[in-house]
């Protein structure tokens, strides 16, 4: 237990520092927020005149928005480390590398809990998306990303040194994600459907298997990327 108690410390203490210079710098945040607001807007305008806005083709283009949006924030992950030339100090601290990677993927999920918001709240003002389905949706939202921001901080990872970061995290994590994107668009346009979360068990096991197919690769992985 002692064990378990000092990892997650461990864990919440680098979690708190990517945390602390994130909103130092909070345009990268803001930019990204930006992004997923305005995407929606156009998206909003401009399929009016062209289609009618089916709860799937909702459902894909939020799910669009948020993967671009992921992609952001995930390249700068492992990156600002290198960059500020703290990477060598994370390597040397005393904690285990799982706690490193734990770090990184609750930073990441708590920018992205940001971004699903703001896109959520974006598609019930210009989408007219049913505002009853908000905690659904969050709920599918933030549940699927725990899949993609677990495999994204490990693809960070292992383009820490590498050129385009961004071109390669699109290229590596769109084959990486698909066993997430499909059922979570399924699971969305089930909810603007008006149908009950419970009417997608199929999907919540197979992202569940998913995440921990995930989980154990990367603790398994992660300490021989992160040291080489």
């Amino acid at each position: 237990m002692k064990d378990i108690s000092s990892y997650l410390i461990d864990s919440f203490r680098l979690t708190v520092k990517d945390l602390k210079v994130e909103f130092r710098r909070a345009y990268e945040l803001l930019s990204i927020i930006t992004f997923a607001s305005s995407s929606v807007l156009v998206v909003s305008f401009n399929w009016r005149s062209l289609i009618s806005p089916t709860p799937q083709v909702i459902s894909i283009i939020l799910w669009i928005i948020t993967f671009f949006s992921c992609i952001l924030i995930l390249t700068t992950s492992f990156a600002r480390e290198v960059d500020r030339g703290t990477i060598d100090g994370l390597r040397s601290i005393p904690v285990n590398t799982e706690s490193i990677l734990l770090s990184k993927f609750i930073y990441s999920i708590i920018l992205m809990i940001f971004i699903i918001l703001i896109t959520l709240l974006s598609s019930i003002i210009f989408m007219n998306v049913n505002s009853a389905y908000l905690i659904p949706l969050i709920f599918v939202f933030i549940f699927g990303y725990f899949n993609l921001m677990l495999v994204g901080s490990m693809i960070s990872a292992l383009l820490i040194y590498s050129e385009g970061k961004t071109l390669l995290m699109s290229f590596l994590l769109l084959p990486a994600s698909i066993p997430v994107l499909i059922p979570s668009t399924q699971m969305t346009a089930k909810i603007l459907e008006g149908l009950s979360i419970f009417e997608s068990v199929s999907e919540i096991r197979l992202l569940s298997a998913y995440f921990i197919l995930i989980a154990l690769v990367s603790m398994l992985l992660f300490p021989r990327v992160f040291s080489e």
